[in-house]
C-alpha cells in the first residue's frame, strides 16, 4: 500500500486531494499540521520514513512578501533539505502554476521561457528551479495547472468572475476580449494526480488544462447564465495580462486519462 503525505491539506486543492486519495484502496493518506519549520517536520518524517509519495500543494497567493515567500519557496527548500538529511527518497509531486511563463499573447508550453510577472509567481518559479537541482536524487513531477474551478473551489479566475456577476451584476473586462485563459476542472486535476501515483508515472514538468477559452467566450457564457449582467470595459493593459498556457504535454495527459465532457464549460 502506498503511503501518501499531502502538504497544504487545508487549502482548496489539498483538501480535495485528501478526499480523492482517501477513496482509493491503494493509499494511506497522512497530513502534516503547521508550517515546515525544519526540526518538527524532520521529526515527523523520521516517524513516517515509509512515505512513498509527497504531494506538495502548499501555496499562498495573497499576503505580505514574507508570507508569500515562506509558503511558496522556503517550504520547498525545507522539504528537500529535510528529505536529504533523513535520507529518504519518496516521489515528489509539486504544484506550481501555469502563470510562471512570460506575459505575451502567444500560447505557452513546457519549453517556453519562464518570466513571472508577480512576486507570487516569482516565488513559484524559484521553487521550480530549486526542485530541478534535486532531480538526480528524486523522482519529481512539477504540475503547472491552469485556473482551477469546480465544486468547493472558492477562489480563482472563474469563481471570482462569476462571483462578481452575482454580487454586483457587472463583469469588468481589462484589456482585449480575445485574450485566452487556460482552465482546469478540479475533478480532472485530482484524477490525473491519482493516476500519476497509482501507475507510478515519471513526468518532469506538465501543464494541465481541460480547455482554453477567450475572455469574450467566457463573458458570453456568463451572460447566458446571468442575462441581466453588464460588462464594463477598462483600458487595454496587455502587458499585465494573465494569459493562456497551452501544453505540449496535454496530448500526453489526455492519452493517459480520458477527459469527461462534464469537466468542460459548455460554451
Amino acid at each position: 500500500m502506498s503511503k501518501i503525505l499531502i502538504l497544504g491539506h487545508k487549502g482548496k486543492i489539498g483538501k480535495s486531494l485528501v478526499k480523492a486519495l482517501s477513496n482509493e484502496n491503494f493509499t494511506e493518506v497522512i497530513t502534516y499540521e503547521g508550517y515546515l519549520d525544519g526540526n518538527s517536520f524532520k521529526e515527523f518524517l523520521v516517524v513516517n520514513s515509509d512515505i512513498t509519495c509527497i504531494v506538495n500543494t502548499i501555496s499562498k497567493f495573497r499576503g505580505t512578501n514574507t508570507e508569500i515567500f515562506k509558503s511558496n519557496t522556503q517550504s520547498v527548500d525545507i522539504l528537500m533539505q529535510s528529505l536529504v538529511e533523513i535520507d529518504i527518497s519518496p516521489k515528489i509531486i509539486h504544484f506550481s502554476s501555469a502563470g510562471v511563463y512570460s506575459s505575451t499573447r502567444e500560447p505557452k508550453d513546457e519549453n517556453s521561457e519562464i518570466s513571472p510577472a508577480t512576486y507570487y509567481l516569482l516565488c513559484k518559479s524559484i521553487a521550480d528551479r530549486m526542485l530541478e537541482y534535486y532531480r538526480s536524487e528524486f523522482d519529481i513531477t512539477i504540475v503547472r495547472p491552469g485556473s482551477v474551478f469546480g465544486e468547493e473551489i472558492n477562489d480563482g479566475f472563474i469563481y471570482n468572475m462569476e462571483k462578481s456577476v452575482i454580487e454586483t451584476g457587472t463583469l469588468t473586462l481589462v484589456g482585449s476580449a480575445d485574450k485566452t485563459r487556460s482552465i482546469l476542472h478540479v475533478e480532472y486535476l485530482l484524477s490525473f494526480i491519482v493516476k500519476i501515483i497509482k501507475e507510478n508515472l515519471h513526468l518532469d514538468v506538465i501543464n494541465l488544462s481541460t480547455q482554453t477559452i477567450t475572455l469574450q467566450e467566457f463573458i458570453e457564457f456568463l451572460q447566458t447564465r446571468y442575462p441581466n449582467s453588464e460588462v464594463l470595459k477598462k483600458e487595454d493593459l496587455a502587458d499585465n495580462d494573465k494569459l493562456s498556457h497551452m501544453s505540449i504535454n496535454n496530448t500526453l495527459a489526455r492519452s493517459i486519462l480520458e477527459i469527461k465532457d462534464s469537466f468542460m464549460l459548455k460554451i
